[in-house]
Formats: structure tokens, sequence, C-alpha cells
């Protein structure tokens, strides 16, 4: 048995009336699934002798990276070293991250918005301490926690980009598989 006709005359008013719905559902689910795929990728507690930032410093950081196959656009995310106060620095308006790109932010306690960007935390190798993403509505989305030290100059980082598993890197790796 076929369906009955849809109660449109043209195709062209079966698109006015459905488009909108089309792209709202789209949007919504691009949006979800760009933004789901951020993590936290490589962390820096022990940047001794390693890269500088742009004052010239060599500061802790926290490497983002996007496993999505679209940009994520993290205007009014966060990044914290508490998950108790996990909006700490909120991510400025305009910062992206291309689909399987990544992007390092000093752990400085300068507080900057513009590129590069600045924390207003740092970070150490405290017990405990932490590196919280967190999305626009302050919702937790990754978080690591130190839990074992490191020699200087060492990081923690997924074990390849995205990955679920974390190893000791003695060489650090920031923006850069």
């Amino acid at each position: 048995m076929l369906p009955e006709p849809l109660p449109f005359r043209t195709q062209a008013q079966a698109l006015m009336l459905y488009r909108p719905l089309v792209l709202m559902v789209s949007a919504t689910l691009l949006g979800f699934s760009a933004s789901a795929q951020v993590v936290i990728n490589e962390v820096s507690a022990a940047n001794w002798t390693g890269p500088t930032d742009s004052f010239g410093e060599r500061e802790d950081w926290i490497e983002l990276f996007n496993s999505g196959g679209a940009v994520a656009d993290l205007s009014g995310w966060y990044l914290s070293d508490s998950q108790n106060n996990n909006t700490k620095y909120e991510i400025p308006p305009g910062t992206t991250i291309a689909a399987g790109g990544r992007l390092v932010v000093w752990c400085s306690g300068r507080g900057t918005t513009a590129a590069p960007l600045h924390t207003n935390f740092k970070i150490t190798q405290a017990a405990g301490e932490r590196a919280v993403l967190s999305n626009a509505s302050g919702t937790i989305v990754d978080n690591y926690q130190i839990i074992n030290t490191t020699q200087a100059d060492h990081s923690w980082g997924r074990t390849t980009d995205g990955a679920a598993t974390w190893s000791l890197f003695l060489a650090p790796t920031p923006n850069a598989a």
C-alpha cells in the first residue's frame, strides 16, 4: 500500500514548511558532535626548559584537541584547575580549533583574552591538581587529574591524540602529534 501524498501542491511548499525544522535539527546535531569531541590532550606542569610563551617565559600549559570532523567553536567555554570552581578562565569569543587540530593554552596566571591564550590560574604538580574543560553552560566535558608527578620537562598526554589512555611523555608535544 502506498503512503498518502503530502498535503502540498508543490515540492517548494513542502520545503518552505520543513526547511527551518531541518536546519534547526542539523545545527543542533552538528554543534553537539563538534563540541563533544574536544578533549584535554596533554598537560605540562613541569615546563622548565621547554617551549616559551609569547612573553618569553616557560609557563605550564594545557593542550586541547578536536577529534571531530568539523571546526569546534570554544567561545565561552572554560578551563580551570578545579572541579569545584570549573569556570575560572573563560575562553574568549572567536576561539576555534580546526578539525583534527590542537590549541595550547598557557597556564601563566596572566588571564589574557587575545591569542596566544593565557589562563588566570597556574597549574602545579601538587597532588590532586587538575586540568578541567567545561562547555559554555559550565558542564565539565573533560578533566585530567595529576596523580603522579613528573620530572622537569615531561608531560602527561593521551597515548595518541584523543585516545582514552594517558602516558608519560619524556618529550612533550605541544601543538604536535
